[in-house]
C-alpha cells in the first residue's frame, strides 16, 4: 500500500474533492484549486479564484467545473495541466448580508444555491447554461445535505426539539416525503439521497438506511466504533464511510465488504473531510491535508 501526501503546496483548509482515473484535484477555503496528476505524480495549482471557498469540484471529459462560494463558477479546459484556460465563467450578485447564511451544494456539473430565509433558490448546470430561479422558503432551522436530478434532501432542526429529514420535488415544487425521528436528543449527519432510499450517519457512529416510499428503516448499524467523520456514495449498492479511528469501511446495505487502514491522519479540527475511491486509489482528506492510498488490489465499484 503506498500513501502520497499531496497538500504541501495548498496550506489552507480543503473544501472539496474529485477523483477521476488520471487525475486527484483539490479545493480550498481560501478559493485555491490544485490538481495531481497521478501518472507522474505532479501537482499544478492553478491561479487562486477568490476569498469565497471551493463548495464543489467535477472533472468532466477534462474539463475541470468548479462552485466558488455563493456568487460564481468557472470551467478549466485541461488539455494542458500547465496551462489551463478558462473557457466558462458564471456568477451572480454577491450579497455581503445573505453570504453566511447561503449553502452552495454541487453534484456533477448541477450547483444549487440556498440562503437560509430567502424565498429564492438559484439552479445552474455550468456544461450547459442552463440556469433557474425558483421559490423555497428555507427557514435557518433546515439545512440542504445532496440533491439529485430530481429531488433536494434537507435536514430540519425546526425547533431544537423535533428533528426530521425532509425531501423535496423539483417537479412539485414542494416536501413530498417526510421521515420524522422520535428522539429529541439525535444528530443527524451525512444525509445523503441515494434511488428511493437515504442514507444518514446516526449519533455520529451508525448509519441508518430508510426506504422513502415506506418510509421504513431498514438498516441500524454501528459502522465504527468511533465518530464517522464522512459518508459517501460509491454506488446504488455500495458506499463507504471514514472515522476518525483512521479506518475506511465499503458497506453493501449493513454488511462490510472491506476495511482500509489509514496510515497516519489526524480529525480534531472540524473541517468537512471527504473521501473517494476510484480503482485502486483511495482520495481523502483529514487535517493534514489529502492524500492518496494506492491499494494492492481493486474495489469493484467505482464513486458516482
Amino acid at each position: 500500500m503506498e500513501s502520497t501526501v499531496a497538500e504541501a503546496q495548498l496550506g489552507d483548509p480543503l473544501t472539496a474533492i474529485e477523483l477521476t482515473a488520471d487525475y486527484a484535484v483539490v479545493g480550498s477555503m481560501l478559493g485555491r484549486v490544485a490538481i495531481y496528476r497521478l501518472a507522474d505524480q505532479k501537482l499544478f495549482e492553478l491561479a487562486p479564484f477568490s476569498d469565497e471557498a471551493v463548495r464543489g469540484l467535477s472533472l468532466v471529459d477534462r474539463k475541470l467545473y468548479v462552485a466558488i462560494g455563493d456568487v460564481f463558477a468557472r470551467v478549466w479546459l485541461l488539455d494542458d495541466t500547465h496551462n489551463p484556460k478558462v473557457i466558462r465563467y458564471a456568477n451572480r450578485p454577491h450579497n455581503y448580508s445573505t453570504c453566511p447564511n447561503a449553502y452552495t451544494m454541487q453534484q456533477g456539473t448541477k450547483v444549487l444555491i440556498f440562503t437560509a430565509g430567502a424565498s429564492v433558490a438559484h439552479f445552474a448546470d455550468l456544461q450547459t447554461d442552463v440556469q433557474d430561479r425558483f421559490s423555497l422558503t428555507l427557514s435557518k432551522d433546515c439545512v440542504p445535505s445532496d440533491f439529485d436530478d430530481a429531488r433536494v434532501l434537507f435536514v430540519a432542526y425546526e425547533d431544537r426539539q423535533r428533528k426530521e429529514l425532509r425531501v423535496w420535488s423539483f417537479d412539485s415544487k414542494q416536501i413530498t416525503s417526510t421521515i420524522p425521528f422520535r428522539s429529541r436528543s439525535c444528530v443527524i449527519s451525512h444525509a445523503k439521497l441515494c434511488g428511493d432510499r437515504v442514507l444518514h450517519v446516526y449519533n455520529s457512529r451508525r448509519v441508518l438506511i430508510w426506504n422513502l416510499p415506506t418510509k421504513t428503516c431498514t438498516h441500524k448499524f454501528r459502522a465504527h466504533k468511533r465518530p464517522i467523520v464522512c459518508l459517501s456514495l460509491m454506488s446504488e449498492d455500495l458506499f463507504v464511510t471514514m472515522a476518525v479511528d483512521r479506518k475506511i469501511k465499503m458497506w453493501q446495505g449493513s454488511t462490510c465488504v472491506r476495511k482500509i487502514r489509514i496510515p497516519s491522519a489526524n480529525f480534531t479540527l472540524g473541517f468537512p473531510y471527504f473521501v473517494r475511491i476510484v480503482g485502486s486509489v483511495v482520495f481523502y482528506t483529514c487535517d493534514q491535508g489529502a492524500q492518496l492510498l494506492r491499494l494492492q488490489d481493486q474495489p469493484e465499484s467505482q464513486p458516482r
